[in-house]
């Protein structure tokens, strides 16, 4: 979710910052610390490839609209495993409340209790 970016970027309010595929082949400029969390060039033209739908509104804009508009963030990890991000998240992202929830591991299959 932080490879995405806050809101504003993710709804083009930002002046198209990240707007074409290669933006998307190098860390985002709101991550201050190294990292290689990237898409690979034919993930980037895939991703682009499927923005918009039907109703000529693109996801990103529909995702950007429902994390400005919302309350708080719950994401399904925690900052045992991702704190750098969590906090990024949290403070330069979003900036509103990241709630985890957790590792939310598959249920047990039936009769192995």
């Amino acid at each position: 979710m932080t490879f995405y970016g806050p809101p504003a970027v993710l709804m083009g309010e930002d002046g198209g910052s990240r707007s074409l595929p290669e933006h998307f082949t190098v860390p985002p400029p709101w991550v201050p610390f190294p990292s290689d969390i990237v898409f690979r060039p034919f993930e980037a033209n895939k991703a682009f490839d499927i923005v918009e739908n039907a109703s000529g509104v693109s996801d990103s804009l529909r995702f950007g609209s429902v994390l400005k508009n919302t309350d708080a963030v719950f994401v399904r990890s925690c900052t045992e495993f991702e704190g750098e991000w969590f906090e990024l998240l949290k403070n330069v992202v979003y900036k509103k409340p990241v709630i985890q929830m957790g590792s939310m591991l598959p249920p047990l299959p039936r009769g192995s209790r």
